[in-house]
């Protein structure tokens, strides 16, 4: 009985005490999920502009178990150029948030932030890099960042137009031979309204492409940032020329985009024994087809050989309005026209490079295309040798486009 009356006095000391401790609860915790900024991206002027942006930041907690009220809060937002901080904004955004029963709470936060002008000068200047207007929130248990990407927009002041693009070699010619191997890359000049971040391509089409329907494939994909009206000449990565054969190149401008068909150029890759040095000045005898004849795919165009040939070039060029070709007017043999170069027009409007082994050659569809049904044009066969130079010209002939 004694020990019984010990053991009951033991428990009830136990359960006193246990009644004067205070009562053990964990402590409150939460934490912010995510930090959602609407919009997602804002515009800004480029390339140099204060531009103002509304933003509403969209914090969500985790109450982890009962919290009392707490502030959360963002001391400053951040302008960002990839991962450099060029800019602050000072402003602080703070508010007293209140559970309320809910697992889940969410805080809304609205702010118009200038974009200062050095920022957007700074987004002009650097444009492969990413630009955002940075928040982090605080709610005393854990920090959260969210970002508005920022993305460059031209100036309304004038409308941002890639108006020309002319292309050549660095010796400023449009059509180049070289040996295999050989060092070479093509320049643009680029004439331009309005100010912006223009984004071009440099594309090419390969010999196993040029043989039958064009297909480009892309060399490099580059922004630059252009402001006024102006030019800028752009150079392209070095191009391939490993393989034989007709090479095309192009610049192509994907924004602003183009309001015109990009102009190639051509330039033919040929083994480095056939680079040598040839007689210059040759005259092409052409053996068809024969004057006015009317053009088709059927239509063969043929040449006597010419002496280091690497390549030959047929060229049709439009007759100029101001310079019509009196009919009746060719020569006793070979039925060509007695023009002179200076009288065709700067450019032929369409054409072909063949190698030196084949001097005779009918045109493509996608090559006719370029003609306008029954109009008149003029032909010329080019000799062009291993080292770029032309070393041959045939006399001009009149053929006309068929219907």
């Amino acid at each position: 009985m004694a020990i019984q009356s010990c053991k009951s006095l033991i428990a009830r000391g136990l359960l006193l005490a246990a009644a004067c401790l205070p009562a053990f609860a964990p402590p409150a915790s939460a934490d912010i999920l995510d930090v959602t900024p609407t919009p997602t991206n804002a515009q800004v002027t480029v390339p140099a502009g204060s531009t103002a942006i509304a933003v509403t930041w969209r914090v969500r907690r985790d109450v982890l178990s009962a919290s009392p009220t707490v502030t959360v809060r963002s001391t400053r937002g951040e302008f960002l150029i990839g991962r450099t901080v060029v800019a602050t904004n000072a402003t602080l955004l703070s508010r007293l948030s209140d559970p309320a029963g809910q697992i889940f709470p969410i805080e809304t936060f609205t702010e118009t932030v200038r974009v200062p002008a050095s920022v957007a000068f700074q987004m002009a200047q650097n444009p492969d890099l990413v630009p955002i207007y940075r928040r982090s929130f605080d709610d005393g248990f854990a920090a959260t960042a969210g970002a508005v990407r920022l993305v460059p927009a031209t100036s309304t002041a004038s409308e941002f137009d890639v108006r020309r693009l002319d292309l050549f070699f660095e010796d400023r010619s449009r059509v180049k031979v070289l040996p295999a191997g050989e060092r070479l890359v093509a320049l643009a000049d680029v004439n331009f309204d309005g100010a912006g971040i223009a984004e071009f391509e440099w594309q090419i089409a390969d010999p196993s492409s040029t043989r039958g329907a064009l297909v480009f494939r892309r060399l490099q994909v580059f922004r630059r940032s252009l402001a006024g009206r102006g030019r800028v000449t752009l150079q392209s990565p070095e191009l391939p020329t490993s393989a034989q054969g007709l090479h095309i190149v192009r610049l192509v401008a994907t924004d602003p985009q183009l309001r015109f068909a990009p102009p190639e150029l051509k330039y033919f890759v040929v083994p480095r024994k056939d680079a040598t040095a040839a007689p210059a000045g040759q005259n092409i005898v052409l053996t068809g087809p024969p004057e006015g004849t009317q053009l088709s795919t059927e239509t063969e165009f043929s040449w006597q050989d010419t002496p280091g040939a690497a390549v030959y070039q047929l060229e049709i060029y439009p007759i100029r309005p101001d310079r019509p070709v009196p009919p009746g007017q060719v020569q006793p043999i070979g039925g060509a026209l007695l023009i002179d170069p200076d009288e065709l027009s700067s450019r032929p409007i369409t054409g072909i490079v063949l190698p030196s082994d084949q001097n005779s050659t009918s045109l493509k569809v996608y090559s006719l295309a370029h003609l306008e049904a029954g109009r008149p044009y003029l032909w010329r066969v080019k000799a062009i040798s291993g080292n770029g130079a032309v070393i041959g010209t045939s006399p001009v002939r009149r053929i006309v486009a068929g219907r």
